[in-house]
């Protein structure tokens, strides 16, 4: 414990301790000029008052030195209040079931390094035997190629022209070795563009795939829509003209008897004539299908078909 002087607030120890008749204690040099500056100018010689308590005081009533006495290693106090001990139990606790986590999490990381250990000597047996594969089948292409060669010069044509080759002459051999080499440059430049057309032929075909499928959902939607899909068509709508108009398709049906004519002539005819470039529509879904299509030859080439075999089969039943 540290004992201070009330009057100049430092350690006591820091100079010649003593105390007053009340009983604090100050440095006697402090003490001193305390009372030689306030001095109450009493009976008593040089009689003051206390700083802390204001009794009076005086220099006869000074005594000391005075000599502390301290304990500076004091041990802390074990904890005894129950609180505590319990506290100390939970810690406890937590930092062994932190330990088993820990030991857990260690025991999951071996087991993790072993499995990625045996998938890392999967991979490279794997890709050993790819490797093998690859090489076999560099070697198989090699040999269908060296076939392919015996193949091809084995056929008599092939023996005859190889014939004639060895029977010409220096000059000649290396003029039509030079046409050969010639002819292969064109056949690869020509397989080249070849397989570029494929490719091209390809994705075209995807394409139309792909409008061919939003059609046939656009006309499963048609059909959901219209429940008279399925009534059958009357010939007389074909040939009805009660009401003629600029704006109106017309339908001429001409057959000629004479057999003075041509064949062509003698066939009947059937001619369209509108004001229109529009078709003619016998459903609801022929004019909202010809509506949605674009200007492409496969959409224009599908409806022309099936708008065709549905508007001419009745009329040619007719006349058949």
């Amino acid at each position: 414990m540290t004992y201070i002087c009330t009057i100049c607030i430092s350690d006591l120890n820091s100079n010649v301790p003593v105390a007053v008749s009340c009983g604090h204690l100050f440095h006697r040099t402090c003490i001193e000029t305390w009372m030689s500056s306030h001095s109450t100018g009493g009976s008593r010689r040089n009689a003051s008052s206390c700083p802390l308590c204001k009794k009076s005081i005086s220099k006869k009533d000074i005594s000391g030195p005075l000599f502390f006495s301290t304990n500076e290693s004091v041990e802390p106090e074990p904890p005894t209040s129950v609180q505590d001990k319990l506290k100390i139990e939970e810690l406890e606790e937590s930092k062994k079931q932190l330990l088993n986590h820990l030991n857990e999490m260690a025991h999951s990381l071996v087991l993790t390094n072993e499995k990625l250990s045996q998938a890392q000597t999967e991979i490279r047996q794997q890709e050993t035997v790819k490797e093998k594969y690859q090489s076999t089948v560099r070697y198989l292409k090699q040999l269908k190629r060296v076939a392919d060669i015996d193949d091809y010069l084995s056929q008599p044509t092939t023996q005859a022209y190889l014939g004639t080759l060895s029977r010409l002459p220096r000059p000649e051999l290396v003029v039509a070795i030079g046409g050969l080499k010639a002819r292969c440059v064109q056949l690869a430049n020509e397989r080249d563009i070849a397989v570029k057309k494929v490719d091209r032929f390809k994705r075209k075909e995807e394409e139309l795939t792909e409008k061919v499928k939003a059609l046939s959902k656009k006309l499963a939607r048609l059909k959901a829509k219209n429940k008279n899909i399925n009534k059958p068509y009357d010939t007389s709508d074909l040939l009805r003209h009660d009401e003629p108009s600029t704006s109106r398709d017309v339908i001429v049906l001409d057959s000629d008897d004479n057999n003075g004519g041509t064949d062509d002539d003698n066939e009947n005819k059937l001619i369209i004539e509108s004001s229109s470039s529009r078709p003619m529509f016998s459903t609801p879904i022929d004019e909202e299908l010809y509506s949605s299509s674009d200007d492409s030859d496969g959409d224009n080439l599908l409806y022309t078909v099936a708008d065709n075999a549905r508007r001419y089969m009745p009329v040619i039943m007719l006349f058949s």
